[in-house]
């Protein structure tokens, strides 16, 4: 499996948020309403990265190599998981409330996810040929089409990687109490506070 493997790619914006949360504080009123705004929007993002992961994995989980799967979300956009990560590093961004930081974190992890999504479709092109090539015409990269929606009347899924979706998508939950743990150690000065940023 290469270095940018799928652990790797769901977690990277988030580690990269949480790292400079240890060094960084926000420059907003501490408590004051634009962060209760920000903390808010930020966390019904990551919920619903977390449920989109599920969903998605739902679908996916051990067919990628082995059929191009097309039913589900996978009939509105070719990559409902990287929307549903971007989403999720947009909701932890927002809860740092350090807006710039979260805008550059969105900006390296969208580039990054545009790189790695050229990687794996030159592979599944390669490997699906003329079919993949067909869905790739029919069904957007980026912007979900929900006209396209199609549905199967039965779902099987791989319950062990149905799991794993799950344990990943937790990892999302726990970016508010660590960023609210290290607010809370920056506040009272237990870890520096080299940056401010908006």
């Amino acid at each position: 499996m290469p270095w940018y493997s799928r652990s790797f790619n769901n977690n990277f914006g988030i580690l990269l948020v949480v790292l400079l949360a240890f060094v960084a504080q926000t420059a907003w009123q501490v408590d004051g309403w634009a962060e209760e705004i920000a903390e808010w929007t930020g966390s019904l993002l990551v919920a619903a990265c977390a449920l989109g992961r599920v969903w998605c994995t739902a679908y996916i989980g051990g067919r990628k190599n082995r059929e191009i799967v097309t039913l589900g979300p996978y009939s509105v956009v070719r990559n409902p998981l990287y929307i549903f990560n971007t989403l999720g590093v947009i909701g932890v961004g927002l809860m740092t409330t350090m807006i710039v930081f979260g805008l550059t974190v969105v900006a390296v992890f969208t580039l990054y996810n545009s790189w790695v999504i050229r990687q794996e479709e030159a592979k599944l092109a390669e490997h699906f040929g003329a079919p993949y090539e067909e869905y790739c015409r029919r069904v957007p990269r980026w912007i979900p089409d929900p006209r396209l929606w199609q549905q199967p009347d039965r779902l099987d899924m791989d319950a062990g990687l149905l799991i794993i979706a799950i344990r990943d998508a937790s990892v999302f939950f726990l970016a508010l109490p660590a960023l609210e743990l290290l607010q809370e150690l920056h506040a009272n000065q237990v870890l520096p506070t080299l940056i401010r940023l908006w």
